[in-house]
């Protein structure tokens, strides 16, 4: 088979990569930069946070499926260019040329949750630039679809997590947490929801070749409680003092007021993240793909940990 990705050299689309470089796959790769490759692998070189990206039409030449992994996360002024006009830009290029586009996204397309269980058939409302753009950019896709261009599918994973991952939030949580600074913010009945980088590789592939998948967008994430969650970093830092609880209201004042200043660990955000109780639903996916995790959270936590020893 083959196929192409944008974004094959970041965090999820380089183990896109490898996954189908090692099932003997052709693979097309739009970067920026030149990068060391396979005999496998075709460079085709494009910028999609330019106005007028030159894209080379041979990066779709008998290409049967489209992984757009590429987006921009950290600048803002950028997002709108490279989420929004990049990906009308590749579809141009891709339309009538592919028979399938898979489009990496977020669960952050439906917005900022805080209880519940959350599935595809929630509205869309995101709330940052990002999440704001992306969804846009998942909506263009559906639109070229529906007017006979490819088949699509959208991918919605919450937090991707493991070696290598460029957010290095989890690892914060593991120094604290090593440091005895880590606290539970009200009562620890928090759910996080992370999913492996394997199990986001292993869905974006099943999106990309089943026929179960075609024109259907699905969410893929794991579920922990925060309690499990931390005892699971704690066990594999061999640390088993207690975690003590503060309560949520003078947390969210004392990031008021010293959220502006340098290295102060909380945000808004965080706290947020950190007494949420939604969870986002796999069971789609599982039910119509038959695509199941297969990281558990402690399998997946304890290889970090001990990654993080290696790093720090």
């Amino acid at each position: 088979m083959k196929v192409a990705i944008t974004g094959a050299t970041g965090f999820i689309g380089s183990h896109l990569l490898e996954h189908h470089l090692s099932l003997g796959d052709e693979v097309n790769v739009l970067t920026r930069r030149d990068v060391p490759h396979a005999d496998n692998v075709n460079i085709f070189f494009g910028d999609l946070s330019l106005q007028e990206p030159h894209l080379h039409p041979n990066f779709i030449k008998d290409v049967e499926v489209l992984y757009h992994c590429a987006a921009e996360l950290n600048d803002k002024l950028q997002m709108e260019n490279v989420n929004v006009l990049g990906t009308k830009k590749l579809i141009d290029l891709a339309r009538f040329n592919i028979k399938r586009w898979v489009n990496l996204s977020s669960v952050g397309a439906y917005g900022p949750f805080r209880e519940g269980i959350v599935d595809e058939s929630f509205p869309e409302l995101p709330l940052n630039e990002y999440e704001t753009t992306k969804t846009i950019s998942d909506n263009l896709v559906r639109q070229a679809s529906n007017a006979g261009a490819f088949e699509y599918v959208v991918l919605r994973p919450s937090n991707v997590y493991g070696i290598g991952m460029s957010n290095t939030s989890l690892y914060e949580i593991i120094l604290m947490i090593q440091r005895n600074c880590f606290f539970y913010i009200g009562q620890p009945t928090t759910i996080l929801n992370y999913v492996h980088i394997h199990d986001v590789v292993n869905a974006l592939y099943i999106c990309g070749v089943s026929e179960k998948a075609k024109n259907s967008t699905f969410i893929i994430s794991d579920s922990c409680s925060i309690r499990e969650f931390t005892n699971i970093i704690k066990k594999s830092l061999n640390n088993f003092r207690p975690t003590y609880s503060i309560p949520e209201m003078p947390v969210r004042m004392l990031v008021k007021l010293l959220s502006g200043l340098p290295r102060f660990p909380l945000t808004l955000a965080r706290v947020n993240a950190l007494t949420s109780k939604v969870v986002y639903s796999s069971e789609s996916i599982n039910k119509v793909l038959g695509c199941e995790l297969k990281v558990t959270s402690q399998a997946g936590l304890t290889e970090l940990v001990e990654n993080w020893y290696k790093i720090k």
